[in-house]
């Protein structure tokens, strides 16, 4: 058995077989049978005479066959199944495996089909702003731009170019919107504008740097037109770019901190991906979020758009806020580089500000204000042990920004004035060119909590001395039995020849350790008032007046 890319089809000889059992290609029973789907048919095509079998798994039982038949296909050779499934009782997932049973045989295609027009006519509008990522853009919207003459459904597109450089994009099918630079929250909420006077009956945001297949795109939007409840979102997965069959995130939620739901699940384990599926079509979990390298929504839903953060959090707060009901489905997934690759003081910045506010803005996350402290101890934690002073500064003014209430984040919509103020802070964490004179070596400590203990050398004197030198790939900064232990450390760049180099300072972590409690106890003192404000001023953030406003450049009002 073979398969030809140009092509697009299987060739078989006698004997081969091809098993549809990875997470991309589950028919999720108990996902779809709560839509408004009628009859259900298998549908191959290609030519030759195959043995098809559908079978039947679920959660901690074994596979079972439901259906074994052999089959002359000439073109296209259509399967009614409604009877065979029962779908009112059936449920987990369906996997197929085709067997050639002639000398030769070819399959091109193998689709689930229902004999019933969709409840919902979709015609969506994708949303994707960007910034100085002009080659990554252009292949994304040139994907797009072939996919949307293949789509049953009615589909556009729409590039907000906050940086002025995409112009050149705009063709049949696709606007391209320029912006000021306001980050994601803004380009998406202009986005969304846009959908909106469009009246568009879905959105579907992505990022700039995302990937993903065809059919993560049209099978979600098939399934908002088949959706019982008119406010079903999709939330799709994410898979880091570098370990394609692995999930890092499908969904998460937010208490005190984000929890990505089903990270490390091998996609091309049956057992794991029913285990998987099993849970999302569960009960929808409590704060669930979805992230904005692939959402889709409609239109009419939509009551708060993004709040003012510039960067991160505001797909978090966008979903607590709007009344979805976000459904995940198996093969909805966009490819991108894993977050820790991508970390920098910038980062830990918008992300403390970002947990802070939501826990202040949304009476149903109101927590004590020791429980938000708990929160900034985590984050300094995870940064001063492994000496990213810059990045423990970072989360220490993005602390200070939300202490000065909701004013900052609407006068502050665009960042300009704090972005270089954050870089300064962080420079010691800036990427510079570096050539490695011997192979890294990983040392891992077993020793953990003795170093926690000891602050990984903050109460030992003299440590910076000798304490060993460590030396850790980008994608593993966070990995703390890396460090333990370690009084330099040098972060490599994950794929280009560029690192930054850390040292143990006592004096820098004292400093760090003083400026938390002065703010801790500005927290402390002004913590009702502020939730207060937050929670009162959160509509008025999140309405196209700001936006508009935002936009044209006006002052925006306390």
């Amino acid at each position: 058995m073979a398969f030809s890319l140009s092509q697009q089809e299987f060739s078989f000889q006698q004997g081969g077989e091809l098993r549809f059992e990875t997470w991309f290609n589950l028919f999720n029973l108990d996902r779809w049978k709560k839509s408004l789907i009628g009859e259900v048919f298998l549908c191959l095509t290609g030519h030759g005479r195959f043995e098809v079998t559908i079978h039947n798994s679920q959660r901690g039982r074994s596979k079972e066959t439901l259906f074994q038949e052999s089959l002359d296909i000439e073109r296209v050779d259509t399967l009614p199944l409604s009877d065979l499934l029962n779908l009112g009782k059936l449920k987990g997932v369906l996997t197929v495996s085709i067997k050639c049973l002639s000398c030769d045989g070819i399959l091109r295609d193998l689709e689930w089909k229902t004999d019933q027009a969709p409840q919902t006519e979709v015609d969506a509008m994708i949303v994707i702003p960007t910034f100085e990522r002009e080659d990554q853009i252009a292949r994304l919207v040139a994907k797009l731009v072939a996919w949307r003459a293949q789509s049953p459904h009615a589909l556009r597109v729409a590039v907000v170019d906050n940086g002025g450089s995409v112009a050149g994009l705009k063709q049949d099918g696709v606007t391209v919107i320029a912006s000021k630079n306001y980050g994601g929250s803004g380009g998406f909420a202009k986005g969304l504008m846009a959908a909106q006077e469009a009246r568009v009956s879905h959105c579907v945001f992505m990022d700039d740097d995302a990937d993903l297949h065809r059919e993560s795109l049209f099978r979600s939007l098939a399934y908002l037109g088949y959706a019982a409840a008119p406010n079903t979102a999709i939330c799709g997965a994410m898979i880091a770019s570098k370990n394609r069959s692995v999930i890092w995130e499908n969904g998460a939620t937010f208490y005190q901190f984000c929890h990505p739901h089903h990270g490390g699940t091998d996609l091309t384990s049956l057992d794991q991906a029913v285990e998987m599926e099993g849970t999302v079509s569960g009960p929808l979990a409590c704060n669930l979020y979805a992230g904005w390298w692939f959402f889709a929504f409609p239109t009419e839903a939509v009551r708060h758009l993004p709040y003012p953060f510039f960067l991160r959090g505001d797909d978090v707060s966008f979903s607590l806020s709007n009344p979805f009901k976000i459904h995940r489905l198996n093969g909805v997934a966009a490819y991108q580089e894993g977050f820790t690759a991508k970390e920098s003081p910038r980062s830990w910045y918008f992300d403390i500000r970002s947990h802070l506010v939501h826990h202040l803005s949304h009476a149903h996350l109101q927590i004590s204000v020791l429980s938000v402290l708990k929160i900034v101890v985590f984050f300094l934690g995870q940064t001063v042990l492994r000496m990213h002073y810059g990045s423990a500064r970072a989360v220490l003014l993005g602390l200070k920004d939300v202490i000065r209430g909701p004013e900052f984040f609407a006068r502050n919509a665009n960042m300009q004035a704090s972005l270089s103020q954050i870089d300064q802070i962080g420079h010691a964490e800036a990427w510079r060119p570096y050539v490695p004179s011997q192979p890294t070596r990983r040392h891992r400590s077993r020793l953990g909590a003795f170093w926690v203990l000891l602050g990984n050398g903050l109460w030992i004197p003299g440590f910076r001395l000798f304490g060993r030198h460590a030396t850790v790939n980008a994608r593993d900064r966070r990995n703390l039995d890396l460090t333990w232990g370690a009084s330099t450390v040098t972060v490599l760049h994950d794929t280009q020849p560029l690192a930054y180099h850390l040292k143990h300072s006592k004096l820098q972590a004292a400093s760090i350790g003083l400026a938390f409690i002065v703010l801790a106890l500005r927290l402390l003192i002004k913590y009702r008032g502020l939730r207060q404000r937050y929670q009162s001023s959160y509509s008025d953030l999140t309405s196209s007046t700001f936006w508009r406003r935002t936009f044209a450049g006006e002052e925006v009002p306390a």
